[in-house]
């Protein structure tokens, strides 16, 4: 999905489509911080800023969305739990959609993070940039976002279509920042080296566009950093899935003590 395509959905939100909470209650105070360390919370918002989310500068109102409820039913509790923002989905209806429908969610400050870090990804024209402050992403969080996003993984079992036979590749992460010019991935690439010690290569694309591309080996190392951060939904079930189905007893894995994703 285009790192913008979702721009300025909350109207439509908010313009009689049908609302449902997901979980009992809505934390409705001011923003504040929660037990969650702040570089969690802090990469987390840049990730989704970096991927479908979108921000404005009027009331630094920021808007998740995505066509799996589950993901964005967690990234609204995360929202509410560790920002203290209300955060209330709605089902929009949208033809362009995978069965017609969008989820989504709003959540405004003018004040802290909200304001802060979309004045750090925007341009004096509005537009969404990766800047030097890129250098903040430096949790694994943050990267399990936008690689939800923006992302895809490929590789694992693969059937030969025309000799019916299977065999096996090692699989890769590649992510797809379409909106972002060559000189701001090579921004994020440096994040990513200094950050995590992860090398990159930018492959080049049809119309001029770049994707992110992690080998195989460090596409492992990303992995084993990933994988305490990733959530129990669908999406990520799928979308992880050549990772996952490599690991033996991948229900096992255990989240580190104190980590707090929910």
């Amino acid at each position: 999905m285009p790192s913008q395509a979702r721009k300025g959905r909350c109207r439509a939100c908010t313009a009689g489509s049908v609302a449902y909470t997901p979980y009992a209650g809505e934390d409705t105070g001011s923003e504040r911080m929660s037990d969650t360390s702040r570089d969690t919370v802090r990469s987390f918002l840049i990730g989704s800023l970096l991927g479908d989310s979108s921000a404005s500068a009027i009331a630094y109102q920021w808007h998740w969305g995505n066509i799996d409820r589950g993901y964005v039913e967690w990234k609204a509790g995360f929202v509410r739990k560790h920002l203290g923002l209300p955060a209330r989905v709605h089902a929009v209806n949208d033809p362009s959609c995978r069965d017609g429908v969008m989820y989504c969610f709003s959540a405004a400050s003018r004040k802290g993070r909200l304001r802060i870090y979309r004045n750090w990804f925007h341009d004096s024209n509005n537009r969404k940039c990766i800047t030097s402050k890129i250098r903040h992403l430096d949790h694994p969080l943050g990267l399990v976002v936008l690689i939800l996003d923006q992302g895809s993984c490929r590789g694992g079992l693969t059937v030969d279509h025309k000799t019916g036979n299977q065999y096996y590749r090692k699989p890769t992460i590649r992510i797809h920042l379409n909106a972002y010019s060559e000189p701001e991935l090579i921004l994020f690439q440096a994040a990513m080296l200094e950050n995590f010690s992860l090398d990159t290569s930018l492959q080049r694309k049809s119309k001029g566009y770049h994707d992110v591309y992690f080998n195989t080996r460090h596409t492992q190392e990303l992995w084993s950093m990933l994988q305490p951060w990733i959530p129990e939904i669908g999406i990520a079930s799928r979308k992880f899935h050549p990772l996952i189905s490599q690991t033996t007893n991948a229900h096992l894995v255990q989240r580190p003590r104190g980590v707090d994703i929910a």
